[in-house]
């Protein structure tokens, strides 16, 4: 619906979708892998934030993972849109999504 549209946009981290939730793994050799969690287990699977790339990681080369709490879609608060541009842009996007 528009309305659960709009909140996105606006609140981009209220509600983070699997595969778009953000880690950085400090693995026991130092070095840090950041990206998109796509599977957890033995071995974590992220998708590398700078090369779209999926690594595998072992959970015994894992030192600590910590999870962003914040989405990196910024929200749209940021381009200065007026109440009403934010209404018309998610009423035009579902009007799209519902083709």
């Amino acid at each position: 619906s528009t309305s659960v549209l709009v909140d996105a946009m606006v609140n981009p981290s209220s509600a983070i979708a699997f595969g778009f939730e953000m880690a950085i793994i400090k693995k026991t050799d130092g070095s840090l892998v950041s990206g998109f969690i796509q599977g957890e287990g033995d071995p974590v699977l992220i998708k590398d934030r700078y090369t779209g790339k999926q690594v595998a990681i072992a959970a015994k080369e894992i030192k600590t993972m910590t999870r962003e709490k914040t989405s990196m879609m910024p929200s749209v608060k940021l381009l200065g849109l007026k109440p009403q541009e934010i209404a018309d842009l998610a009423a035009f996007l579902n009007s799209e999504m519902n083709q």
